[in-house]
C-alpha cells in the first residue's frame, strides 16, 4: 500500500525542465509540424506576392571647403572637420535636393511617390474634418510635389563611407532603372547646389565691395567739387580758414576718443587670450568672451559650454581671439595715423596766413588727393578680390561623382531564401511554444509520465485499442469450437487479440495487487474511475479472465447499480442480482451465476433501479455476502460506481482491500482524479496503481434518472 496520498499542491508547483519541454514537444509533434507548415506557407506566400524592390547606389565626393580663404593666405591645415562632412551629408538629405530631383525626374506624377488620387471618402470627409480640425483639409489636399519629396526622402539613404569624404547614395524603388536614375539625379543635384552656393557667395561679396567703392567714389567727387568751388570763388577770407581749423579740431577730438576705445578693446582681448592660454577657462572667462559681441566667438563659447567640450573648441577660440587681436591692432594703428594726420592738418591751418585763402585751397587739395588715394587703393583691392573669387568659385567645386549608379540585375527585397528560412525557424519556434503551451494548459491525462510525476501514482500500463474480433468469444461445453458470441467488452486474452503490451499491463496489475495485499486468503479488489464510461468493465472482465487462466477462483461483483455491461456476460439467467440479494437477504450461492468466460458473477440487478442505492452498498447484508465470498474465492473483483458521480464509492470503500484506478486516455482530467482522491481519502490510501484505457468502453451510459438517484442516495 502507498503510505500517504500525494500532495496536489506539490505536484502543481513544480517547474518545467528542458527535458520535460522536449518531451512535451515530442508528444505534441503533430502540433509542432502543423504550426511549422502554416508559418512556412505564410512566409512562402509573402515571398511570392510581395512586390520586389531594387536598390542602386551612387558615390559622390563631398565638397568640404565651405568658404574660400583670403587672397595671399596660405593654410597648412589638412585635417577635415567631421562637422563639415556631416553638414554635407545633411545637405544631401535636405528637402532642397529632394525637390530638385522631383522636378528633374517629374516624380510628382509618379504613382510610386504620390500614390493614387484621393478617394471619394477622403474628398467627402476632408471638408467636414477641416471644420473641427484646422489643417485636416490640407492634410487631404497635400501638394503632390511635397508628397513626392517626402516619399523620396524615405527611399533615399545617404551614408558616409567610413571616415572618408565619400558619400554613398542608396535608392530603393520598384523599378531598377528608376532607382539608378534617382541616385544619379541626387548626386548631380548636390553638385549643382554646391556650384550655385559658391556663385551666390561670390556675388554677395562682389556686390558689397562695389557698394563700398561707390561710397568712396562719392566722397572723391565731393572733395573735387569743393576744391573747384573754392578756386572759382577766389579769396575766401579769414572766416573760411577759421571754419576749416574748427572742423579739424572737432575731428581730432573724435579721433582721440576712437583711439582710446580701440586701445581699451585691444587690451581686453589680450587679457582674455592670456587667460585662455593658461588652460581650461572658467565660467567668468567664457562669459567675458561672449560679451565681446562677436558672433563667431559666441558660437564657440556655446559649443564649449555644451555637451561635447574639448580641445578643438578651445583651439578655435584661441585662433579667433588671435584674429580679433590682430584686427584691433590694425584699428589702433589706423586710429593713431588718423589722429596724427589731423594734428598735422591743424598745425598747417594755424600756420596759414589768415588774410589769404591759400591755406584753404591747400587743405582742399590735400583732401582731394587723400580721397583719390583711398579710391584707387579700394578699387585695386576690389579688382584683386573679384579675380580671386572668380577663380575659386565660378564653376569649380571639389564635389564630383565617383561611381555612377547602374540598374541592379536582381531584386534587393524581399529576400525569398531568407524569408523562407525565417519562416521555417519561426514556425519551429512557434510550434514548440504552441506545443509547450498546449501541453501545459491541457489537464487531460494522456501520458504515463503525467500519472507518475503529476498524480504521484504507480503506472500499471495501457489498454490499447483492439480489433473487432476482440469482442467475439467462441465457447462450447465440450471444448469444440462453438458459435461466436458478441461480448459487451473487448477481450484481450482468450481470443489472442491483445498485444503483448496489454497482456503485460494485466499481469503487472495482478502482481501489484498480490504484492500490496500480502495475504494467502481472498483478495477483495475494487476497480474505480473518476467518471463514468472510462473502462472499469473492460479492466474487471480481462483481469477476471487472467485470474481464471491462472487457476484462481474469481468472483466479479457489479456494484455499479446505475449501468454496466457485466450482466450481459452471464451464461443464461443473470439471477436476482446484487440489489435483490441484499434486499431479500439471500445467501451467496443463491445469487452467484456462472459467466461465459469462466468466472462467477454477481450482477448489479435486473429491472428498475433501487430508490436508495447507497443503502444497499452500505448495508450489513452486503458485508455478509463479502464475508461469504472471502471463504470461497481467491479474488473478488468489484466494479465500483464513479467516484465523482455519487457517494457510493465512499460508502463501499471500507469493504475493499485495494483499488485499481482506470483513466480514459485523452478524456479524464487530472483535476478530476485529484478531486476523486481528495473526496475519498480511503481510496487514495489503498490504491495500487493506475491503468490508462485507450479502447472504446463497454459500459452503458447511465439513464437520465441516474442523477436524481445519486442525489437521493446522497441524501
Amino acid at each position: 500500500m502507498r503510505p500517504s496520498p500525494f500532495s496536489v499542491a506539490d505536484r502543481r508547483s513544480k517547474t518545467w525542465t528542458i527535458t520535460q519541454i522536449i518531451d512535451a514537444t515530442v508528444r505534441r509533434r503533430r502540433t509542432v509540424a502543423l504550426v511549422t507548415v502554416v508559418c512556412f506557407a505564410i512566409a512562402a506566400t509573402y515571398a511570392n506576392l510581395a512586390a520586389p524592390t531594387y536598390t542602386s547606389m551612387a558615390s559622390v565626393v563631398m565638397d568640404t571647403k565651405l568658404t574660400p580663404p583670403s587672397p595671399g593666405t596660405v593654410s597648412s591645415e589638412t585635417t577635415i572637420d567631421p562637422a563639415v562632412v556631416d553638414s554635407q551629408v545633411e545637405i544631401l538629405k535636405s528637402d532642397k535636393i529632394a525637390l530638385d530631383v522631383v522636378d528633374r525626374l517629374k516624380l510628382a506624377k509618379d504613382p510610386e511617390f504620390v500614390g493614387s488620387k484621393p478617394s471619394f471618402v477622403h474628398a467627402f470627409v476632408g471638408p467636414i474634418m477641416a471644420v473641427f480640425e484646422p489643417g485636416a483639409e490640407g492634410a487631404v489636399r497635400t501638394d503632390p510635389r511635397q508628397a513626392a519629396a517626402a516619399a523620396l526622402g524615405r527611399k533615399v539613404k545617404v551614408t558616409r563611407a567610413g571616415r572618408s569624404i565619400l558619400a554613398e547614395i542608396t535608392v530603393t524603388s520598384l523599378d531598377p532603372v528608376k532607382a539608378a536614375a534617382i541616385a544619379n539625379a541626387v548626386a548631380e543635384a548636390y553638385i549643382q547646389d554646391q556650384l550655385s552656393s559658391r556663385m551666390e557667395a561670390s556675388q554677395r561679396t562682389t556686390d558689397w565691395m562695389q557698394r563700398r567703392l561707390g561710397e568712396v567714389r562719392e566722397r572723391l567727387d565731393a572733395a573735387n567739387a569743393a576744391l573747384a568751388a573754392h578756386r572759382a570763388g577766389g579769396d575766401t577770407g579769414k572766416s573760411e580758414a577759421g571754419d576749416a581749423r574748427t572742423e579739424r579740431e572737432g575731428s581730432r577730438a573724435g579721433a582721440a576718443a576712437a583711439l582710446t576705445r580701440a586701445r581699451a578693446d585691444l587690451d581686453r582681448s589680450a587679457q582674455l587670450r592670456a587667460a585662455l592660454a593658461q588652460g581650461d577657462p572658467g565660467a567668468e572667462t567664457l562669459t567675458a568672451i561672449d560679451r565681446l559681441g562677436d558672433p563667431a566667438l559666441s558660437k564657440l563659447v556655446a559649443e564649449q559650454r555644451g555637451a561635447n567640450p574639448g580641445g578643438a573648441v578651445l583651439r578655435a577660440l584661441g585662433e579667433q581671439l588671435d584674429e580679433r587681436i590682430e584686427t584691433q591692432r590694425r584699428t589702433v594703428a589706423a586710429a593713431e595715423l588718423r589722429a596724427t594726420l589731423l594734428d598735422k592738418q591743424i598745425q598747417d591751418l594755424r600756420a596759414d596766413t589768415p588774410a589769404t585763402g591759400d591755406g584753404r585751397e591747400r587743405a582742399l587739395e590735400r583732401a582731394a588727393q587723400d580721397a583719390q588715394s583711398n579710391y584707387e587703393a579700394l578699387q585695386n583691392r576690389v579688382m584683386r578680390v573679384s579675380a580671386f573669387l572668380q577663380q575659386q568659385s565660378m564653376p569649380v567645386t571639389e564635389a564630383r561623382i565617383v561611381t555612377t549608379a547602374l540598374p541592379p540585375l536582381s531584386k534587393s527585397a524581399p529576400k525569398s531564401s531568407l524569408i523562407l528560412l525565417l519562416g521555417l525557424i519561426g514556425g519551429l519556434g512557434a510550434g514548440v511554444a504552441a506545443a509547450f503551451l498546449k501541453d501545459a494548459l491541457d489537464r487531460r491525462v494522456r501520458w504515463s509520465r503525467q500519472i507518475t510525476h503529476e498524480l504521484g501514482q504507480p503506472f500499471l500500463g495501457t489498454l490499447e485499442a483492439c480489433p473487432a474480433r476482440a469482442r467475439e468469444f467462441r465457447h462450447s461445453p465440450d471444448g469444440s469450437p462453438g458459435r461466436a458470441d458478441r461480448l459487451p467488452v473487448p477481450l484481450f486474452i482468450a481470443n489472442g487479440s491483445g498485444s503483448p503490451a496489454v497482456l503485460e499491463t494485466l499481469c503487472t496489475t495482478k502482481v501489484s495487487i498480490d504484492q500490496a495485499l500480502h495475504r494467502e486468503t481472498c483478495r477483495v479488489v475494487g476497480v474505480i474511475s473518476a467518471n463514468a464510461q472510462e473502462g472499469k468493465t473492460t479492466l474487471v472482465t480481462n483481469l477476471a479472465v487472467l485470474f481464471v487462466e491462472m487457476r484462481a477462483r474469481v468472483l466479479v461483483i457489479d456494484a455499479n447499480l446505475y449501468g454496466s455491461g457485466l450482466a450481459d456476460l452471464a451464461e443464461g439467467d443473470p439471477g436476482p442480482g446484487l440489489a435483490r440479494a441484499v434486499t431479500e437477504r439471500r445467501s451467496l450461492p443463491e445469487c452467484v451465476v456462472a459467466s461465459r468466460l469462466g468466472f462467477h458473477l454477481l450482477p448489479g440487478g435486473a429491472g428498475p433501479l433501487p430508490n436508495h442505492p447507497v443503502e444497499i452498498l452500505g448495508s450489513a447484508a452486503l458485508r455478509q455476502l463479502l464475508a461469504e465470498a472471502r471463504d470461497h474465492y481467491d479474488y473478488v473483483l468489484i466494479e465500483v460506481p464513479p467516484v465523482l458521480s455519487a457517494v457510493d464509492a465512499r460508502v463501499v470503500s471500507d469493504l475493499i482491500d485495494a483499488f485499481v484506478l482506470v483513466v480514459r486516455g485523452g478524456r479524464t482530467k487530472r483535476d478530476e482524479v485529484e478531486h476523486a482522491f481528495t473526496t475519498c481519502p480511503a481510496i487514495a490510501d489503498r490504491i495500487v496503481g493506475v491503468v490508462m484505457n485507450r479502447t472504446k468502453t463497454g459500459e452503458r451510459p447511465a439513464p437520465a434518472s441516474s442523477a436524481a438517484s445519486y442525489l437521493q442516495g446522497a441524501a
